[in-house]
């Protein structure tokens, strides 16, 4: 009883010196309380809200005069990062053309945001999922409703979620993150804001500071919160352990420790980039800046609150004809599925290997644990066998 005495008073006093006279925490809640007219009205708790400032955004005829720059800029993402694709549409086409007569319809046979060009034969259409999931047959029924009455139409099926996770239907569906739309709708009004009203460019950056909280891409608040917690780690894990949140990251933690034989490349407490060790003595340079230094690499996802899931990626390298290499060469490995779309010098990202489980124990940290060492060790271990024996094959 005397050392249970012990830590109860301890635990109590790490409490205090966390929330008494703490500075940083001061401005980690001055930051987050700052006045932004969406938090008022809730806008991040509700997806409808985020479809209807999207729709007005994406509306090439919209009061903002950006006319269809992010329209375009949309549509170009998830053409250049898609698959399963209307050969058809390519990132050069929708850059040169106009959409300046694409209409936009809202709830249009309850699908939350679809947009139609006549002009450029495109339909592309969102199903917005933030906190909910997908309905049995949802995106299936939305995808025929379309097909029927947009029969000669390019089509873009896509799912659009915080981090993008993957639809049921991913061999119909594109799939597009709010992350991603925080990144574009930033650069844009930057690059454009000489041409914004004052109040319409506030207005969307606003709105672009909820979605960096939303995606956990606001620099500042990541740096405080990254001080915070080397300052006051005990309290901190305390208040996590009591307040009952996702283990996913701590799990992804023991996970690093239990496989001495990864590279830890990312992580956050949705997704957990590594690639194996033996990747390092490959030449696997990226482009672009990506969850990784490598251009093919392994991570965990966690998928709402109902999946756990493993993914093998090739992603953007510095020279799109040894990508295109590369991506013919894993082709060959008939393990891997790589679709011909893939091989398009646009292209950034090919998910070659997926495998998800049925998982909503995310308070479980052993469970957690227990389940990516299965996947990785168990489920994707021909994936992993293959592609290492590829790349110790591969000729440049």
């Amino acid at each position: 009883m005397a050392d249970e005495t012990i830590d109860i008073k301890d635990m109590t006093r790490k409490l205090h010196q966390f929330v008494v006279n703490n500075d940083e925490l001061e401005l980690l809640e001055a930051k987050m309380g700052a006045f932004n007219p969406f938090n008022i009205l809730k806008i991040e708790k509700h997806e409808i809200r985020h479809s209807n400032m999207l729709g007005w955004l994406l509306d090439p005829n919209a009061n903002h005069n950006l006319h269809d720059k992010l329209l375009k800029k949309i549509i170009s993402e998830v053409v250049s990062t898609s698959e399963n694709i209307d050969s058809r549409l390519s990132v050069g086409n929708i850059q040169l053309n106009s959409f300046s007569d694409a209409e936009v319809k809202r709830e249009w046979k309850n699908i939350d945001l679809l947009i139609a060009s006549q002009s450029n034969n495109l339909v592309i259409f969102f199903e917005n999922k933030i906190y909910s999931q997908e309905a049995n047959n949802q995106l299936k029924r939305y995808l025929t409703i379309v097909r029927e009455h947009y029969s000669t139409y390019c089509i873009l099926p896509t799912y659009l979620t915080l981090m993008g996770d993957e639809p049921s239907e991913r061999e119909d569906y594109c799939v597009l993150s709010y992350e991603r739309i925080c990144q574009i709708i930033k650069f844009s009004i930057d690059l454009y804001k000489d041409n914004l009203n004052p109040k319409v460019f506030d207005l969307i950056m606003y709105y672009s500071k909820i979605l960096e909280v939303l995606t956990m891409q606001n620099a500042d608040i990541s740096r405080l919160c990254k001080d915070i917690y080397s300052k006051h780690k005990e309290a901190v894990d305390l208040i996590v352990e009591y307040g009952l949140t996702s283990e996913f990251e701590s799990a992804a933690n023991d996970f690093k420790i239990q496989n001495e034989d990864i590279i830890e490349t990312f992580r956050n407490n949705r997704r957990y980039w590594f690639v194996p060790k033996e990747f390092k003595k490959y030449d696997l340079r990226i482009a672009d800046e990506w969850r990784s230094p490598y251009c093919i690499s392994f991570w965990f996802m966690k998928r709402q609150n109902d999946k756990l899931g493993l993914i093998l990626e090739v992603g953007p390298v510095k020279n799109p004809e040894e990508r295109i290499k590369l991506l013919k060469r894993i082709k060959e490995d008939n393990y891997f599925r790589v679709p011909v779309r893939a091989l398009d010098p646009e292209r950034k990202y090919t998910r070659i290997f997926t495998k998800y489980i049925d998982f909503d124990e995310w308070d479980n940290k052993d469970r957690i644990v227990e389940e990516m060492n299965d996947l990785y060790k168990n489920k994707a271990k021909i994936a992993r066998n293959n592609i290492l024996k590829l790349l110790d094959s591969w000729n440049r």
